[in-house]
């Protein structure tokens, strides 16, 4: 048998380079490694998101209460409504 063409054998190593892609991309694309990645980029943003909101407290300590309190009021709007109502009719 002939060696091969310079040009089957580029062909060939091409082939080679798609099918090693096309392997690497249906293994990134598994739910179960999408997920974790998806994972792993969260608990980074959640982590700087939580340095940034310790450095933002200790340097201004009272907007950070004035936010908190004004968090907790609109979470319990109803339960205060409520209890505010009742109040006012005894």
């Amino acid at each position: 048998m002939a060696p091969p063409l310079p040009q089957q054998k580029l062909a060939e190593l091409a082939k080679a380079r798609v099918s090693d892609t096309l392997a690497h991309v249906k293994e990134r694309l598994k739910p179960a490694n999408l997920s974790r990645e998806m994972i792993d980029r969260t608990k980074v943003k959640a982590v700087k998101a939580i340095g940034g909101a310790v450095v933002a407290t200790k340097a201004r300590p009272a907007i950070a209460v004035g936010v908190a309190a004004a968090t907790a009021l609109f979470l319990f709007r109803k339960p205060i409504a409520k209890a505010l109502k009742r109040a006012k009719e005894k």
